[in-house]
């Protein structure tokens, strides 16, 4: 069973977190808004549960609530500023669960977070990189922030090859908006 977590035209889902092992999904929504800016804020709140935090609609915010009630690591979201949707994102529970979500952004950017026991095959498996810059911030926690190639992107590491890890990578951004959107990832729960 691979249960899809609604665009604003299905039904909500229940809330209640999949079974382990399931896959939910998040499918690709329209822009919450066709204005590109650099200031990070949430482009759109629609609950005041505890993904209150986290860009999009209401169903897109219950898709972290649902992972975060049901794993024992931190699960972070997105705080977009205008111009940005929902490309996709899954999670997983098995093997201590894992979560994947995509965004898009103004001008082809991407915005991609991974979290859980999505790598676990050691170091140099689980951080590709081109060139190491220094530290960045991932919400709250500090990471490695590094290039993935020349005009490919960016990266911030936290605990890469462990569990629970996070990664969060960037295309089509300067480095300075990619960090700014690293360091407003928001920790669902709190």
């Amino acid at each position: 069973m691979s249960p899809t977590l609604p665009t604003s035209d299905s039904p909500a889902p229940t809330g209640t977190p999949a079974p382990t092992g399931t896959s939910p999904t998040l499918p690709p929504t329209p822009p919450l808004t066709a204005s590109p800016t650099t200031s990070v804020a949430p482009s759109a709140t629609a609950s005041g549960g505890p993904a209150a935090a986290c860009s999009g609609k209401l169903e897109q915010q219950q898709f972290f609530e649902a992972i975060a009630a049901a794993v024992a690591w931190d699960v972070y979201c997105a705080v977009l500023p205008a111009g940005w949707s929902v490309e996709g994102g899954t999670y997983h529970l098995a093997d201590g669960g894992r979560m994947q979500i995509s965004y898009t952004g103004p001008g082809g950017a991407r915005f991609e977070l991974q979290e859980g026991s999505f790598c676990t095959a050691g170091l140099s498996a689980c951080e590709p990189h081109d060139q190491v810059l220094g530290s960045a911030a991932y919400g709250d926690r500090q990471g490695g922030l590094m290039t993935l190639g020349p005009g490919l992107g960016f990266a911030v590491y936290v605990d890469p090859g462990q569990r629970p890890a996070w990664q969060a990578l960037g295309t089509g951004l300067d480095q300075a908006t990619f960090v700014q959107l690293c360091a407003a990832l928001a920790k669902v729960g709190t």
